[in-house]
């Protein structure tokens, strides 16, 4: 039987049999579909237990130009607790639409971005609406990992205008 001092120390620090996880990302995969400004999945803050971080988009090529005009942007996290198949379909998955798939889709939220350029949300400066992701106090979560990736569709693009997708990222819960 463990003293209190003892239970609470391996408690504290794993040390019993257990090894620490480390909150982390770690990206994975390209960037598909339009791809002109190099877009790359952005993470903010860490996937601690209790905790909330962020996911957004980041660009490593500024546009040449964007026209000052409001433009409407679907915007979808995908979330899958795999990056090798979905539905049994192995992935990644190039789709139709002209964009790689490269989490299994278990979890979806969207949002509706309104840019005041016609340049993809972010390419221009901070994204301007991550996703918020709020990690449960669960001990049991320590160690999980989700994958995710985001994709983005201007609407009443012209038709056969790809869609942009990042590349993913695979979150693993830790201290």
């Amino acid at each position: 039987m463990l003293s209190p001092l003892r239970a609470a120390l391996c408690a504290a620090a794993l040390s019993c049999g257990l090894t620490a996880q480390s909150a982390s990302f770690a990206p994975f995969g390209s960037a598909s579909g339009e791809t002109f400004t190099g877009q790359q999945i952005q993470t903010a803050g860490l996937p601690q237990l209790g905790a909330t971080f962020s996911l957004g988009v980041s660009h490593a090529i500024p546009p040449f130009f964007c026209l000052q005009v409001l433009t409407p942007y679907a915007v979808w996290l995908a979330l899958g607790t795999s990056k090798q198949a979905w539905l049994g379909v192995p992935l990644p998955a190039a789709l139709p639409l002209g964009f790689d798939l490269l989490v299994s889709v278990d979890s979806v939220s969207q949002t509706l971005i309104f840019n005041t350029t016609s340049c993809p949300p972010g390419a221009t400066g901070a994204f301007p609406s991550p996703f918020a992701v709020t990690v449960p106090n669960q001990p049991g979560l320590i160690g999980f990992q989700v994958h995710a990736q985001i994709l983005m569709a201007r609407l009443g693009a012209l038709a056969g205008t790809p869609p942009i997708a990042t590349n993913g990222v695979t979150v693993t819960v830790g201290y």
